[in-house]
């Protein structure tokens, strides 16, 4: 599998390297003072900074926060960038012109679910430029809707069920803020100090802001002294700090190697959910197929055809569900057009996409599928 596309790519720098992004004024003049912007990428790029500003309002980029998944396309001065923003302006503009059109642009707006609709605008592009019909949120079972029905030029009809899965859950994300506090890496890094330990395992609530006060304490005393100290919360944390000296313990992995927590993280598990959370959305007597952008950390599990077989449970008592397919962008060396076997009733296919990446995306057929006339339209959205 490919290393996933990053949030900050290594040449476009951050938020802060000499990149206006706040206003779209700004944006404009940052692309036309670019010079390392060819005259024909530049001309498409402002050009799509209007269109994007006539679509997500001029408001919106001087209130979005740092955290909303598109934002860095506009900070980050790297040439794929622009290339994306020119894409994103043509989807958005393909999109507004459809019914539901400006619903689904507001989805965009939002921080929130801002993931999933790139996907949905992905998918419904693909399928036009495939020549199918496309409809924004069909109406499937009684009040309930999917994002998407696909009518090809011949007929056939699919409905589609679009949905991204969080890089953490909730829980992990919480224990993420509270490690910062009790092992403080940044602090750590920035001293003239070293340090490590072990948190055995996730105190109570009525337990946490007493152990993050000891260590914070620990750590504000520790990374002054001139030897090395110890903090020892019996079957709870242990914590070690000592001045940097030669061929001291610094791994190659840094500082961070240096602590272990119990960081309870189940992408498999929380993509399948997902997965079963999706089927009642999609008509119960008519083709459809589920969507899905997984955490990237499911990519690094090992074995490609266990994430198949788990993936394919979810779905087998559905027979209208025709497939699950499992999308992912990222850095490959290999950007070659490729189609891989990875079980009876999986498949890897990769493809070059948003212009230094490649897109792969793992399908996963039902084999209690009814309906098969419609695998050639599935296989086309992948």
């Amino acid at each position: 599998m490919t290393t996933g596309e990053p949030e900050t790519p290594p040449d476009g720098g951050g938020p802060t390297a000499n990149t206006n992004w706040h206003s779209w004024a700004a944006l404009e003049a940052s692309l036309r003072d670019d010079a390392e912007l060819s005259d024909d990428l530049r001309a498409r790029t402002l050009d799509a900074v209007v269109v994007l500003q006539a679509l997500l309002g001029d408001e919106w980029l001087g209130q979005v926060t740092l955290d909303h998944p598109i934002l860095s396309l506009f900070w980050n001065r790297a040439e794929w960038t622009r290339v994306r923003l020119c894409a994103l302006a043509d989807g958005l503009t393909a999109i507004n012109r459809l019914p539901g059109g400006a619903q689904l642009l507001g989805r965009v707006r939002s921080e929130q679910e801002a993931g999933s609709a790139q996907l949905e605008i992905d998918t419904a592009v693909r399928a036009l430029t495939h020549g199918c019909t496309v409809e924004l949120a069909p109406r499937t079972q009684r009040a309930k809707s999917c994002d998407l029905a696909l009518t090809s030029a011949d007929g056939r009809r699919l409905f589609v069920e679009i949905t991204g899965v969080a890089q953490f859950s909730s829980e992990a994300t919480s224990q993420q803020r509270l490690l910062h506090r009790i092992y403080p890496i940044m602090d750590i890094i920035g001293s003239d100090h070293v340090g490590g330990g072990q948190l055995l395992f996730w105190p109570a609530d009525d337990e946490r802001d007493a152990l993050v006060k000891t260590a914070e304490a620990f750590w504000l005393d520790s990374l002054v002294r001139t030897e090395r100290v110890v903090l020892d919360v019996p079957g709870t944390l242990h914590l070690w700090c000592e001045p940097v000296r030669e061929g001291g313990p610094i791994p190659d992995g840094g500082p961070s190697t240096l602590f272990q927590a119990p960081l309870h993280e189940d992408p498999l598990g929380r993509t399948r959910r997902a997965v079963r959370n999706k089927v009642a959305q999609l008509p119960l007597h008519e083709p459809g197929v589920i969507f899905v952008h997984p955490p990237s950390s499911l990519w690094l599990m090992p074995d490609i055809a266990a994430i198949a077989k788990a993936i394919a449970s979810a779905v087998v008592d559905y027979p209208q569900i025709v497939a699950t397919v499992l999308v992912n962008w990222g850095y490959s060396p290999d950007r070659s057009d490729t189609r891989r076997q990875v079980d009876d009733s999986a498949e890897l296919i990769q493809s070059a996409d948003r212009h230094i990446f490649v897109r792969q995306s793992l399908v996963v057929w039902n084999t209690a599928r009814v309906s098969r006339n419609v695998d050639e339209l599935a296989e086309l959205l992948a």
